[in-house]
């Protein structure tokens, strides 16, 4: 269409054309009400040539000089298919956008040149703004946001949004007026049609190796079954290797030997799929000539003249025939979408559970902070990628970012999740580790997990994520450890059946009549738990059974009744609570977790006697700590979305989890005999007796195995004893003999199912005690009920079960209270006070949070010291116990320590610094406010003594805070420490610094070493070397070494000279021994 020039006076107002529908959604009507600032001066809208390109003409002539396009095009369907965030200078816009827009382009570039305007300097993305807003687009609240529009608009039937465009509307505001109104519209009554689902032009067939001529051709035949979601019987298995091209270095990192090592290691794993990246010319050539990749793989490509004949580097392989699209991500980066059948990324044709395949080598940081590129690149692939939710999606690769929260938000907002986060919940899986892989260490010594398989369907589930190329006793095969995924295809139906009655609407609740029948078949146990008090009345099963109710109405007065299930986990669940016992249950809802926290946060009609006490949504479990008719409900979530199903991210899966785990501990109970059941509930009940009385359980704090652990125990040992009492010996009987010491030790439900992930639950100093879940051996997600579990505490509890033991079944005894207030000569006394009992309840929850790093740092600095941690708070008699607490832990010499008064005075001296470094680390911390007070110190006996329990108060109520960000990593949920250098005090920064005193390079490693407001991977320590001088080496590799304290690697305090932040190819020394720079401690 050739363009027309106009002589046409311009007119002072502003004038824009656009597509505006001829009906909108209520809820989106309502959406950009209350969130669109411009909702009031624009209808809702599609721009096609804005305000800002200042084509102000009378609209008669716009009409004359736009005619063409009224007589060119005929009317098209819109489909606006993708919520997405688009980020701007005054914060962001969501916005509803189509995935596929052909017409619209040709559209817009034909009015363009009619109206003789010039290019824009952006891309033509046309969308239809939902909501505008000032926070960031990775910030919290705008995920949160996104999210409870999505559900909003699929609620109500508007999200796809699909409408006939049949006119162009063009928009003009006068002059004085604010709103946009339509001046003249142009319908379209030609004929041309451009096809949106054309099969694109560089869709390619994969190469297959053909025996009878010695070549790889191309070959389209699609015999071969190809993966799919929604068959609970498939399973399929897909590699991911950056297998390192290094054109500038020595014999391409030593390729010649690499590469046929690196390819033994894929034929030994011999996946189903294989993405490769940084592929070479030479490499490409060797897989070629392999005889197993000839015999079993197609490839995407073949033949190269030279390596940048190779798309980005990227090849991929199946076992079956495929075919592939390169899409341009931006200059110089491509991207592989493969799928069994010749496609179109904006065809909506394809088998909607038949997987597609991106394979993708994102930009580096290697000479710059690229990641406004990186995500740029991200959102042009997922642009191009099918948009209909339920179509199942793998993109793979290594996307040389590590946890970028732009990055990470777009993949959360696009429906992806990590497999490796989802398998493996508590491992940090780094694939780039300068710190073990000398190739990586030769240009960084920053260690991340760059590699990624990211899946989009409910319907596929990471079952096994491991590493590929990390023997420790061979060469490094590249900079990059390979990740090797198998993946399960499960439809919700099949995951709902295998985590049980999840979507029945009765709550399956304990009676009383069922204690009283356990009670019944054991006059022995009933006496005795009678006695102790530790049966539940009638009253106090009632009234859980009430409260429960209460809050399932509440809820579905939130929701939707029919679509809130609520399902009792834990001891609730297995029926061996007790009277005072916290109810803990799964909520099963229609929203996604965010929204569904936030409407409990925002709801204001809360029932009388019901009231929201917290949420902690940035823990590795989300939950909801309610309080119904004065019993504490302690509320998981998982979400599971109407059209979508469950949301199997790993919060959903660890709390699926626990109701999977009270399933198998019933089933495999049941299955011991007829009255196994009830013996197996009154044993539970005599062990939780115990370990109360004998201060060897407690909240998660204080490092002791708690209730549950005791559970899974009991339940691996549960027999066809008659007696509660004959199973408890029997349990004392296994784990006192067991060597709960072994490397390796970990407790498996079933120790002939383990999957390859058990190699990362191994018992060590960091994890002193492994008890896994019955459900880590089935679903996919390892969890270690004992993942709280210090040494100190392992082994007080390992010393009570050997004394249980011994005192054969004489439960009396057995349960007798310790007197540990006369049982050690000194104590650690950690004494607080607030000036309110709301401030003493939030120092006891800052103690708390740091009482295992304290006991960690304790044990390891001062070896010869055994620690006893006392789980219970005191207060001192002649103190008020609102306003003051103490919390103690025993002290004494190890029997196996031959110390000198010279020992015994330095280990008493390292341990006052590590209650002093404690005391500061708390003192320092931002909720650490004025009104509390805290001292920490090694006391006598005879301070501690007189002490009394500090009573059982009614719980503090405290404001609700505004949400926190998830962790991203390894479930740390502290703020991120950011370092600015100090302003120079006058009179030579050199001579101030001089006067304070520097805190020690130990100090400030063990700073650097358990708080977890620094990040760990991006400090270098520099020492002097006796030989060469300076040398700076990764800090968790120097952490390592002062772990083992041994051998040539082992680098003393004294010769640290400096630790340094190296961010963002940023630099910055943190401290200094000579220069005295102190930013660590301020």
């Amino acid at each position: 269409m050739q363009g027309h020039t106009s002589n046409t006076a311009l007119v002072s107002r502003s004038t824009a054309l656009a597509v505006v529908p001829s009906a909108v959604p209520v809820a989106i009507r309502r959406i950009r009400k209350d969130l669109d600032k411009a909702a009031e001066t624009w209808p809702a809208h599609i721009t096609l040539i804005g305000a800002s390109q200042t084509f102000q003409r009378v609209d008669a002539d716009l009409a004359f000089l736009l005619a063409p396009l009224s007589q060119c095009y005929a009317p098209f369907d819109i489909l606006l298919d993708r919520l997405s965030v688009f980020p701007h200078s005054q914060g962001c816009s969501v916005v509803l956008e189509p995935s596929a827009f052909r017409t619209l382009t040709m559209i817009q570039k034909d009015a363009m040149s009619l109206l003789n305007l010039k290019a824009q300097k952006h891309d033509f993305h046309p969308h239809m703004t939902l909501a505008s807003l000032k926070s960031g687009a990775g910030d919290d609240q705008t995920l949160e946001l996104v999210s409870k529009i999505r559900n909003d608009l699929l609620a109500n039937g508007s999200f796809p949004l699909k409408f006939t465009c049949s006119s162009l509307s063009i928009m003009v505001k006068p002059i004085g007026d604010d709103a946009y109104s339509c001046a003249n519209s142009l319908d379209l009554v030609g004929t041309a049609v451009i096809p949106e689902n054309n099969a694109s032009v560089s869709c390619k067939p994969s190469f297959a190796f053909n025996r009878a001529t010695f070549a790889w051709i191309p070959l389209s035949s699609q015999s071969a079954p190809w993966p799919t979601a929604g068959l609970s019987s498939e399973t399929f298995s897909i590699v991911s290797y950056n297998v390192l091209y290094a054109p500038n270095s020595v014999d391409n990192s030593n390729s010649q030997s690499r590469y046929p090592r690196l390819c033994s290691v894929l034929e030994s794993t011999d996946p189903d799929f294989i993405a490769l990246q940084e592929v070479s010319k030479e490499f490409l050539d060797l897989l070629c000539s392999l005889p197993w990749v000839q015999e079993r793989y197609h490839l995407s490509i073949a033949h190269a003249e030279k390596s940048k004949d190779i798309p980005t580097g990227l090849v991929f392989m199946s076992k079956m025939p495929f075919f592939s699209s390169v899409e341009v991500l931006s200059e110089g980066k491509r991207a592989l979408v493969i799928s069994r059948e010749p496609f179109d990324l904006l065809d909506n044709s394809l088998d909607e559970n038949s997987v597609v395949f991106a394979v993708v080598h994102l930009t580096s940081d290697y000479s710059s902070d690229k990641s406004a590129l990186r995500l740029k690149q991200w959102k042009a692939l997922n642009q191009r990628l099918p948009q209909q939710r339920q179509q199942p999606i793998l993109v793979v690769g290594d996307f040389n970012s590590n946890q970028e929260p732009l990055l990470e938000s777009e993949f959360q907002i696009s429906g992806f999740a990590d497999a490796w986060v989802v398998a493996n919940p508590s491992s940090r899986g780094l694939t780039f580790d300068p710190s073990t892989n000398s190739l990586a260490a030769e240009t960084s010594t920053r260690s991340a997990r760059y590699d990624r398989i990211l899946i989009r369907c409910s319907g596929l589930e990471p079952r096994i994520c491991s590493l590929l190329g990390t023997d420790p006793d061979g060469d490094d095969l590249s900079d990059h450890y390979g990740l090797f995924c198998r993946i399960a295809s499960c439809n919700d139906e099949a995951v709902e059946t295998r985590i049980g009655s999840l979507v029945t609407d009765d709550l399956d609740l304990p009676t009383y009549e069922s204690i009283q029948d356990d009670l019944r078949n054991d006059a022995a146990a009933n006496e005795f738990l009678s006695m102790e008090g530790s049966i539940p009345s009638v009253a106090s099963v009632a009234i859980r059974h009430e409260a429960l109710q209460i809050l399932k109405a509440f809820l579905g007065s939130l929701f939707s009744q029919s679509s809130i299930k609520l399902v009792p986990v834990g001891s609730f669940a297995l029926n061996t609570f007790g009277p005072e016992s916290d109810v803990d249950v799964l909520c099963v809802g229609p929203v996604s977790a965010p929204d569904f926290f936030a409407s409990l946060r925002s709801a204001s009609a809360w029932p009388n006697q019901c009231r929201l006490l917290r949420i902690v949504d940035d823990a590795k479990v989300p939950i909801a700590v309610v309080s119904v008719l004065s019993v504490q409900v302690d509320m998981q979530y998982v979400a599971r979305i109407p059209g979508i199903g469950m949301q199997m991210n790993v919060h959903a899966r660890m709390a699926l989890a626990a109701h999977r785990d009270a399933l198998m501990i019933r089933e495999r109970v049941a299955a011991c005999g007829p009255r196994a059941a009830s013996t197996f509930r009154l044993a539970a009940r005599l062990l939780k007796l115990w370990a109360s009385r004998r201060l060897v359980t407690g909240p998660a704090a204080f490092g002791f195995p708690g209730s549950f652990a005791l559970t899974v125990l009991l339940a691996r040992v549960a027999d066809q004893s008659t007696s509660a009492s004959a199973l408890v010996k029997r349990f004392f009987a296994e784990y006192a003999a067991r060597n709960w010491l072994a490397q390796g030790g970990a407790v498996w439900w079933d120790s002939a199912d383990k999957p390859i992930s058990a190699k990362d639950h191994v018992v060590d100093d960091k994890t002193p005690m492994v008890v896994m879940s019955p459900s880590s051996t089935s679903d996919g997600v390892a969890v270690n009920v004992c993942r709280n579990a210090v040494r100190s505490s392992r082994d007080a509890w390992l010393r009570e079960v050997a004394r249980a033991h011994a005192l054969d079944g004489d439960f009396h005894a057995i349960c007798a209270a310790p007197d540990l207030l006369r049982a050690f000569a000194f104590f650690i006394n950690i004494e607080i006070s607030g000036t309110s009992p709301l401030k003493l309840a939030r120092l006891k929850k800052l103690v708390e949070l740091r009482f295992i790093s304290l006991v960690v740092d304790a044990q390891r600095r001062c070896p010869s010291v055994s620690l006893r941690p006392i789980p219970e708070w005191f207060f001192a008699a002649e103190n008020d116990p609102e306003t003051s607490a103490n919390l103690l832990v025993g002290l004494e010499k190890k029997e196996d320590a031959l110390l000198s008064v010279d020992d015994k005075r330095q280990a008493l001296a390292t341990l006052d610094n590590v209650l002093l470094q404690f005391e500061t680390d708390i003192t320092r911390r931002e909720d650490y406010v004025a009104g509390m007070w805290l001292h920490a110190a090694r006391v006598p006996q005879k301070a501690v003594d007189g002490f009394l329990a500090s009573p059982t108060s009614a719980v503090v109520e405290e404001p609700l805070a505004p949400p926190s960000a998830q962790s991203r990593d390894d479930g740390d949920c502290q703020p991120r420490r950011q370092f600015s250098l100090p302003p120079a005090p006058a009179g030579g920064a050199a001579q101030s610094r001089a006067k304070s005193k520097l805190r020690s390079s130990e100090d400030v490693f063990n700073r650097l070493l358990w708080d977890t407001a620094f990040e760990q991977d991006y400090f270098v320590v520099g020492y002097m070397d006796r030989f060469t001088g300076i040398q700076e080496v990764p800090f968790a590799e120097f952490a390592a070494s002062r772990a083992d304290q041994q051998g040539d690697e082992w680098i003393p305090f004294h010769r640290v000279w400096y630790f340094k932040q190296v961010k963002d190819a940023q630099e910055l020394v943190v401290w200094d021994r000579k220069n005295k720079i102190d930013l660590v401690f301020g």
